[in-house]
């Protein structure tokens, strides 16, 4: 496919399906992946972000409606996690890597549930915040 984009020739559609198909298993098993903690955030930004940009050397686009959820997901563990206690500044820091990597990515996701949740929590007696970085 990348020879036939540099030589400006059209891709035939089933090779670009194939490509749509074969990319977008790629990223949600990166993404599965990061949710499980079976890879860090760094690789998996990694190995996001390379596939991403295959795609758009290819002209290939990728399934957006599963990656967004399992993005989603995957905010909403380290929303759990953060709740729970669990290293909360680790986790908030996460949240934010993975938020800033949707929107570098182009994942329009629906944080209705994790706003609230995070909010719901950030109320709570003995919680303190940066309001600078929250804000952001």
């Amino acid at each position: 496919m990348e020879f036939l984009r540099e030589i400006d020739s059209p891709v035939p559609t089933p090779l670009r399906v194939a490509a749509d198909v074969t990319l977008t298993r790629r990223i949600l098993d990166v993404t599965e992946r990061a949710r499980s903690g079976a890879v860090n955030l760094d690789e998996a930004e990694g190995a996001l972000l390379g596939t991403v940009e295959l795609a758009r050397r290819l002209g290939a686009h990728f399934d957006v409606a599963p990656v967004r959820r399992e993005v989603e997901a995957i905010v909403g563990a380290r929303i759990d996690a953060l709740v729970a206690g669990q290293a909360a500044s680790t986790r908030a820091v996460e949240l934010v890597r993975v938020l800033d990597l949707a929107k570098k990515v182009g994942l329009w996701l629906d944080l209705w549930e994790a706003q609230n949740r995070f909010w719901e929590w950030a109320g709570t007696r003995g919680i303190t915040l940066d309001r600078e970085k929250t804000a952001a």
